[in-house]
């Protein structure tokens, strides 16, 4: 009886399960086909126009990343775009290197990958440079609000070493951004 091979059938079924996972793990490490466009915002993944100015974003759609929702003040955006321009400076999507491979400090907010897990958006890349510039964004906004809980407004200022260099004073309860 040891001698025994599995019938044919299982092996047949678990290669079918094997084949039907690559999609899932093929979205989760998806690569944008280059950097986006610097200032292309579009409506619809198929319509894209130049980005318009609103007090608050509520979708950031970009040619080569596609749309995700992005639900925070538009002060707070430039602020956050602010940080990451100093944190991986580079010819992407406003000036910020959003696929920096790393290793401790992957893509364009500049924040460690223990964090970013944390943070992220649910559904978005594994990989913070895999992960659209909205999904960074939103991570980022998250990180800074849980860390001015416990440590106070200033405190959340701390996630990024570039918050000093900038002047970034946070951002007060009301949405105001605090710059000294």
């Amino acid at each position: 009886m040891s001698g025994r091979r599995r019938p044919r059938r299982a092996r047949t079924h678990l290669r079918t399960l094997a084949l039907a996972a690559v999609p899932t793990l093929l979205a989760l490490f998806a690569v944008p086909s280059a950097q986006a466009s610097a200032g292309v915002a579009c409506a619809t993944a198929h319509e894209c126009r130049p980005e318009r100015t609103t007090r608050t974003a509520e979708a950031l759609c970009l040619k080569d990343y596609g749309c995700r929702p992005l639900r925070m003040p538009r002060p707070v955006v430039q602020a956050l775009l602010r940080i990451a321009r100093c944190e991986q400076p580079g010819d992407g999507w406003r000036g910020v290197r959003w696929d920096h491979p790393g290793p401790t400090y992957p893509g364009g907010m500049g924040v460690m990958v223990a964090n970013w897990l944390q943070f992220r958006p649910r559904g978005s890349a594994l990989l913070q440079s895999r992960a659209h510039p909205a999904d960074q964004l939103t991570m980022a906004w998250r990180g800074y609000r849980h860390y001015r809980g416990v440590y106070g407004v200033r405190g959340g200022t701390t996630f990024w070493g570039c918050s000093n260099d900038i002047g970034w004073g946070g951002v007060e309860p009301g949405g105001r951004v605090l710059w000294y």
